[in-house]
């Protein structure tokens, strides 16, 4: 019986997806947080809550309002980044894909071959 020929030292097989960053749950914490900095304004705008709003956006710039826009700068960066992972990451999962399915066409054809010859070198008795 003519054995398959070894064409490879591991198996070819994809492995299992990796887990999407973007829903992960760091960065969902982050969001959280960057959404407890900034509650939303409750009820209709009024003269006051306009007034009030703008002092605390003015006394904000003063003290600590570069801290808040890196931390918002830094949000959207790790969003960035996390998106450019998910899509390299379900690239690479249909490259491994392409691959285990050239590696079995490739290994059947190999065999065939290999067959092929050994019957012809057999009946061939020169």
């Amino acid at each position: 019986m003519i054995e398959p020929p070894t064409m490879f030292r591991r198996p070819s097989d994809p492995s299992p997806p990796l887990e999407p960053l973007r829903g992960g749950n760091e960065i969902a914490e982050l969001h959280r947080a960057w959404a407890r900095m900034h509650p939303p304004s409750r009820g209709p705008e009024t003269l006051w809550r306009r007034l009030r709003g703008k002092w605390r956006s003015l006394s904000s710039r003063i003290t600590n309002g570069d801290d808040r826009r890196l931390l918002g700068d830094l949000v959207r960066a790790v969003d960035a980044a996390a998106a450019r992972c998910d899509t390299l990451s379900e690239r690479v999962a249909n490259l491994e894909v392409t691959v285990d399915d050239l590696a079995r066409i490739l290994g059947e054809e190999v065999t065939r071959l290999r067959a092929a010859v050994e019957k012809t070198s057999e009946s061939d008795p020169g």
